[in-house]
């Protein structure tokens, strides 16, 4: 599997997914920032927090952390709006920097013994969730699930991260090359 397709499995999928997102904002509840989904034209679904004393929208792309026609592999908006939530200390404008910023978040919330049981218990021990997750493949159908055991999937997860930060970032700058 390369890169992208690595990323997108347990990544995108995974920190996107709406039970994760509720799993970790239950364990560090804020009470500035809620996570949301809502509808994109452009990309079927996009993840934006919103400020929950002013009511406002929190997007990466109107904000210009996000600049998809620039960066065209740019789809960290789960990322981006999670980092919202975890850290006070805005996501800078420069483009690795970013990526690791965002890399050094989803190591700090793997090191969250909290988060790993709860998310252990309500979603991977459970084998009704068997299929929850599948390995991505670009342009290529799959039906191949993720593997729900807690060591398996984090020892893919800290993979990703590490090739993230050796060469990954490369992907999301620019034309991905």
């Amino acid at each position: 599997m390369n890169f992208e397709d690595r990323f997108y499995t347990f990544i995108n999928q995974i920190f996107g997914d709406v039970n994760v997102r509720e799993i970790y904002m239950e364990i560090h509840p804020n009470e500035t920032y809620a996570l949301e989904v809502e509808e994109d034209d452009e990309d079927g679904f996009h993840h934006v927090a919103r400020n929950l004393k002013t009511g406002e929208k929190i997007c990466s792309k109107q904000s210009r952390i996000q600049h998809t026609r620039i960066d065209k592999n740019d789809v960290l908006c789960q990322s981006y709006s999670l980092y919202k939530v975890f850290s006070a200390i805005p996501l800078t404008k420069y483009k690795v920097q970013k990526q690791y910023a965002l890399i050094n978040m989803y190591r700090s919330i793997l090191k969250d013994d909290v988060f790993i049981g709860k998310l252990n218990e309500e979603i991977l021990g459970n084998t009704e969730n068997a299929g929850l997750w599948k390995i991505f493949r670009k342009n290529v159908p799959t039906r191949q699930n993720v593997s729900m055991k807690k060591e398996t999937l984090l020892k893919n997860v800290h993979r990703v991260l590490d090739d993230w930060e050796q060469f990954g970032y490369n992907y999301f700058i620019g034309n991905g090359k």
